[in-house]
């Protein structure tokens, strides 16, 4: 299998939050990392990447020249093979095959942008790219800075205005389902003791023939799982994990509001094993994913 993961890092130039990205990579055993708000300018790039100290891996940015780069994509050569197929401020798509076999899948990291207006790019390149992309697996995850519902937030204001629709009615068009998770639904809050809210802002999304390949097919059954750190300063901060089930376990493919402090493996499959939620302070938001090798 290949296993994906991706991390809102809030920054990534400090040699102190490379050795953190390097240990959690090696951690969990990850062929494939996607990185967002890493902010990073074009002339520390090099430095950056040569600060991860991940042997025989490859690298992309959404780098565009002028500004700092917001995502960066890493893939372990032994096991994959990765190139970038769209780039934007917003996403950074890839076409991934592994190394085993050559049968291809996408996968769109996202970051998306503060604003209704300036998302709006966001939700036109996912629907203009629907088609094209539909005769293969497609993975689309990440931090949207959206809601896709009144329920997918909790305290503030309770007016819902017009281009809060703009999220779901793009999905709904491009034909994408959510990959059902795990856990604690809120990964956002506003770290505020009075006047508290708490949002889902980060999602992951596949294509029918995604869900065909990986959900429905030989591979058996997966869900996504998170855990939420509630951290001090009102960022992300939530720790995923992504478990896929062989056919053979009788267990429930998803281990709906379970919490898990750390991802553990068994052998090929990721499970969630304790019920509680652990205060921190850090900005952590990540996903661990598992994709078959074989076709």
């Amino acid at each position: 299998m290949l296993s994906i993961g991706s991390w809102n890092i809030r920054g990534i130039n400090h040699p102190n939050k490379q050795k953190t990205v390097r240990e959690w990579t090696t951690k969990n055993k990850l062929d494939i990392i996607g990185l967002l708000e890493v902010k990073i300018a074009s002339s520390n790039l090099p430095s950056v990447i040569e600060g991860l100290s991940l042997d025989n891996w490859g690298h992309l940015s959404n780098d565009d020249g002028m500004n700092p780069s917001r995502i960066l994509v890493s893939w372990n050569k032994a096991t994959c093979n990765l190139s970038s197929i769209h780039s934007s401020p917003q996403w950074l798509t890839c076409e991934v095959s592994s190394i085993s076999n050559s049968y291809p899948f996408r996968i769109t990291f996202i970051y998306g942008q503060n604003t209704p207006t300036r998302r709006v790019d966001l939700w036109n390149y996912i629907a203009q790219h629907q088609c094209a992309f539909s005769s293969k697996p497609w993975l689309i995850q990440g931090d949207f800075n959206a809601i896709m519902g009144r329920n997918d937030r909790s305290g503030g204001s309770t007016m819902w205005h017009g281009h809060q629709e703009d999220f779901s009615q793009c999905m709904k068009n491009a034909e994408l389902m959510e990959i059902p998770y795990t856990g604690l639904r809120y990964t956002w809050h506003n770290s505020q003791a009075i006047g508290t809210i708490h949002k889902k802002l980060d999602w992951s999304f596949g294509n029918a023939a995604f869900f065909n390949k990986w959900i429905r097919g030989k591979e058996g059954k997966f869900g996504w799982g998170h855990q939420t750190n509630i951290g001090r300063d009102g960022y992300h901060c939530s720790k995923r994990s992504f478990s896929r089930r062989s056919s053979a376990i009788k267990t429930s493919p998803f281990l709906n509001n379970t919490i898990s402090p750390e991802p553990k493996t068994t052998g090929k499959e990721y499970f969630l094993s304790s019920n509680k939620a652990r205060m921190h302070s850090s900005n952590e938001n990540t996903f661990i994913g598992a994709m078959p090798h074989g076709s």
